[in-house]
């Protein structure tokens, strides 16, 4: 019976993965690079991997597809479509949600109960993270500690992916020293400014006055006070649940979905109060720094294992009682590092994509 499920998943996600590359539109493909995700992370459950399924459900079926959303909405023009749009095909949609559904179901079935008994493999987890971590959460001590080398490389993926959308979606900087740069600079803002005359005086003024009733920055409204209020409530609930999830690690790696949560409550307060109220907290002057010092923290955490346990990644701090906030070693601390590198690093992506402008183009 589950043997079945496992190959269904593996069908789905070579649909999935056939379909990024075969529909015509873009959004379409980021849509079904989305599905691939949760494909994915349902085989992930089935195989008995929650850890990998819950980053794979973040990163892979929400957050990227976002990011790619956010850059094609930047980069497309009104240029009309000269392609016919493809036909709607509604029992083929249902046929693939009927079958991520069964596989969802299969997934659940195949769950432990809540007196069933560990197999020998989660019972050797359990007993080596209260042993060697005094820990009783054994996937924090897999991701921080066991495999924390292979937690290091992943982080450090995040902050290249930072750094490439960083370049790509950087602002106007000053040039100097190449030849022929500033003349080409002047030629491309003479056609900016000549693309912004052609807007009719009427639509100036409209413009202006709609930014005025907002009393922000035009394109960042601030919304209404029912929104702001909301905002004023959830988004401290949200930040102590963060830092829960990095203190006490019920989470699967609690650093990663507590960054996650820190960028949640910077986009409310985007979304609520406009982006002139949050610019001062994302700017990349101060972001940078701390999540290069979150990456050296956990570069450091690591690398002293070497010398003062013995290996990488090995604990050197003293293990509180289990159960306490102390237990666990270096696997807080390193959990607190991946909260600053995760969160800072998220952060500065979105809001990169987010801002993003041409290069020579006169800033507002």
């Amino acid at each position: 019976m589950f043997w079945v499920a496992d190959y269904l998943a593996c069908a789905l996600l070579l649909v999935a993965g056939v379909a990024v590359v075969r529909l015509r539109g873009p959004a379409g493909s980021v849509m079904a690079l989305s599905a691939l995700g949760l494909v994915l992370s349902l085989l992930f459950v089935l195989l008995g991997a929650p850890d990998d399924a819950h980053a794979e459900i973040v990163v892979g079926a929400i957050a990227l597809p976002t990011l790619y959303l956010i850059a094609l909405g930047k980069i497309r023009t009104a240029v009309e479509d000269e392609q016919a749009a493809p036909p709607h095909r509604p029992r083929v949609g249902l046929a693939v949600a009927g079958a991520v559904t069964l596989v969802l179901a299969a997934a659940v079935w195949m769950l432990p109960r809540e007196h069933a008994p560990l197999s020998a493999l989660a019972r050797q987890a359990y007993d080596g993270a209260l042993r060697d971590w005094h820990s009783t959460e054994p996937v924090a001590a897999i991701v921080y500690g066991y495999r924390g080398f292979d937690t290091l490389g992943e982080t450090f993926i995040l902050l290249a992916a930072v750094v490439g959308i960083g370049l790509l979606a950087r602002r106007r900087e000053p040039r100097r020293g190449f030849v022929g740069e500033a003349a080409a600079g002047e030629r491309e803002q003479r056609g900016v400014r000549t693309a912004e005359h052609g807007t009719t005086g009427a639509q100036r003024r409209a413009r202006g006055g709609e930014a005025a009733e907002s009393g922000s920055a035009p394109g960042s409204p601030a919304m209404t006070v029912v929104v702001r209020g909301g905002v004023r409530v959830v988004a401290p609930v949200l930040a102590v649940a963060g830092l829960y999830l990095v203190a006490w690690g019920y989470s699967p790696g609690g650093g990663f979905p507590a960054g996650a949560v820190a960028l949640g409550v910077v986009l409310l307060a985007y979304v609520a109060y406009g982006y002139d109220r949050v610019e001062p907290l994302i700017r990349a002057d101060r972001l940078e720094p701390a999540e290069l010092a979150g990456g050296l923290a956990i570069v450091a955490i690591g690398a002293l294992g070497l010398p003062l346990a013995g290996s990488v990644s090995a604990n050197f701090l003293p293990l509180g009682p289990p159960g306490t906030i102390r237990s666990g070693g270096i696997l807080q601390a390193f959990s607190f590092g991946e909260l600053l590198e995760v969160g800072t690093g998220l952060t500065l992506a979105v809001f990169a994509l987010l801002t993003m402008g041409h290069d020579w183009a006169a800033e507002s």
